[in-house]
């Protein structure tokens, strides 16, 4: 994930205020707002994103971090997966992983083959 998605996914988390809630996005006034009618609509301007904000929906996408949630054939709605809620946890989880799997896991077993060794050479 680049950092420019990194950013628009923590923006659209501040308008979506929940995690089974959605956002609208406006492209042409570039607006993303909540649609849920219950609460006080979040709305924050994607000013910033004008230039990539395609590019940066369609690789959350496309990363499961973001689904697209059509409910009026017209509008864009989107909602923020699981996944894009907790994407540092996932990203911290597959460094562990990472770490156990090429590090920890072959210290392990040469520790092991060195005592069996040791122990049957005596």
């Amino acid at each position: 994930m680049t950092f420019k998605a990194s950013m628009f996914l923590h923006f659209l988390k501040k308008v979506q205020v929940k995690e089974d809630y959605m956002v609208f996005v406006d492209k042409k006034s570039m607006i993303a707002s909540t649609v849920w009618e219950d609460i006080d609509n979040e709305r924050l301007s994607l000013d910033k994103f004008s230039g990539y904000l395609s590019s940066v929906i369609d690789d959350l996408i496309e990363e499961r971090c973001l689904k697209k949630c059509n409910l009026f054939s017209e509008h864009d709605v989107y909602q923020v997966t699981h996944k894009g809620w907790h994407c540092w946890e996932v990203k911290l989880y597959s460094a562990i992983s990472l770490f156990v799997r090429s590090i920890a896991c072959p210290v392990v077993v040469s520790i092991i083959t060195t005592l069996i060794v040791n122990f049957l050479l005596k």
